[in-house]
């Protein structure tokens, strides 16, 4: 049987912060970089047959981290990189919900049917 393992990239201050991350490249912190190492070593464990990535820089760091712990490459894939927030990009979730509050709710409530202006 097949295993599919989902790991969320490190920590970066925009995470830390509560602000929207999505397209924009912003690099893991020292939190995120200690993460992505303890996700390599966990994954030493744990025979893998590939590696995949979004190819957003903060996806790429952990996944590498994985991949010098296991001896496995990583692939980069758009497929996982996560959605354009558009204008909601480098913005808190209060600013967010101040600009745009029906947007908001619906982001929190119902996510898929969002629509992002970008």
């Amino acid at each position: 049987m097949t295993q599919v393992f989902l790991i969320r990239h490190g920590e970066t201050e925009w995470n830390r912060l509560g602000i929207f991350r999505g397209t924009s490249e912003v690099p893991l912190n020292a939190t995120g970089k200690r993460q992505a190492q303890a996700a390599g070593r966990y994954f030493t464990a744990i025979p893998l047959q590939s590696i995949y990535s979004s190819p957003r820089a903060r996806a790429l760091e952990t996944a590498t981290a994985v991949s010098q712990a296991t001896g496995k490459a990583v692939a980069g894939d758009e497929g996982f990189a996560d959605i354009d927030r558009g204008e909601w990009e480098g913005l808190s979730h209060e600013k967010v919900k101040e600009r745009w509050p029906a947007l908001y709710d619906s982001w929190l409530y119902a996510p898929k049917q969002v629509r992002f202006r970008v």
